[in-house]
């Protein structure tokens, strides 16, 4: 496989400009991965992104109590990101991402590609907001699976979900932000 026909391909980078093209290609690495190996573990320090190419890969998070990994979701959908919460401060992952069969993906170390979006804003607007209109269905399948381990079902997911009903908001927002708080998959997106 060659890296830069698979990165020209990346949907972010359409109407982009040949020169940050060129320094995408530049970063880009090829990671291939056979079945059951961890690509990400849960916290480890967050220094590369990566966007899938091909295969199948788990998601999952520990148990605050016994540290057990539970399996939340599943990725399969090429160019989708995996890692991204890396991009945030502290730049740590959120979750544990296992290959479920041999599996290929683009690697972009994010100290670089952090500065690349810092000095091309209208490109560093476009790949955020491709990265972040890709995640909706990851999250919203890691909220269906994890909203039966809500102690409070009023506040389980449906009144929560910003990008499902971003028009209503009935939910209290301090309560909604303590359950967040106390969830070890939320706590690198809840601010400090």
């Amino acid at each position: 496989m060659d890296v830069a026909n698979i990165v020209r391909q990346l949907p972010f980078l359409e109407n982009t400009s040949e020169s940050i093209i060129e320094r995408i290609i530049s970063m880009a690495r090829l990671v291939t991965l056979t079945k059951d190996n961890v690509l990400i573990k849960h916290s480890d320090q967050g220094n590369t992104l990566y966007f899938l190419v091909e295969g199948k890969v788990s998601i999952s998070i520990p148990s605050k109590e016994t540290k057990e990994e539970h399996e939340v979701g599943s990725i399969s959908e090429t160019n989708t990101p995996i890692g991204w919460s890396a991009l945030r401060y502290p730049s740590r992952y959120a979750t544990t991402f296992t290959t479920l069969e041999d599996t290929t993906l683009i690697s972009l170390p994010i100290v670089d590609l952090k500065i690349l979006l810092d000095n091309e804003l209208e490109f560093g607007n476009q790949f955020l907001h491709f990265v972040y209109q890709t995640c909706l269905s990851v999250l919203a399948d890691i909220q269906n699976k994890t909203k039966p381990f809500f102690s409070n079902e009023s506040l389980a997911f449906e009144e929560t979900r910003p990008f499902i009903k971003d028009d209503l908001s009935n939910h209290n927002f301090a309560k909604a932000k303590e359950i967040l708080d106390a969830s070890s998959f939320f706590e690198s997106f809840v601010a400090v």
